[in-house]
């Protein structure tokens, strides 16, 4: 899977991402954007937003997505890349959310894109 989105943003942006192989069966594809030092200072820590979760049997395609981060602060940046998960891997995901993000990645979780990172370069 290759994933493109531009370097630097406002409060919204586009993702592409050139699915050329669906996920195996039992697995699915999750758009992770990853904060790193999120949170007030002297609590911050890393965040993982998983997003638009594709399931095997996807056609192969270009999808392409406008993504919005707004309330996001100024000059804040985020990885962005897919991750392939089991369904257990998936149902530990979903429980663990908080305001649509976790605190920590399932174990054993693979990548299967490049990652890019994005900032929030104006308003």
């Amino acid at each position: 899977m290759w994933l493109s989105a531009p370097d630097k943003a406002g409060s919204t942006f586009q993702t592409t991402a050139k699915l050329n192989c669906p996920p195996p069966n039992g697995t699915k594809y999750y758009l992770v954007a990853q904060l790193d030092n999120f949170g007030d200072p002297g609590t911050e820590h890393t965040v993982y937003c998983p997003r638009d979760p594709i399931a095997s049997g996807q056609e192969k395609r270009v999808y392409t997505t406008t993504r919005d981060i707004h309330e996001s602060e100024l000059h804040s940046k985020r990885a962005l890349y897919y991750l392939k998960v089991t369904t257990d891997q998936e149902q530990e995901l979903v429980a663990n959310l908080q305001d649509d993000c976790a605190f920590e990645l399932p174990a054993g979780v693979e990548t299967v894109s490049n990652s890019v990172t994005v900032q929030r370069a104006w308003k």
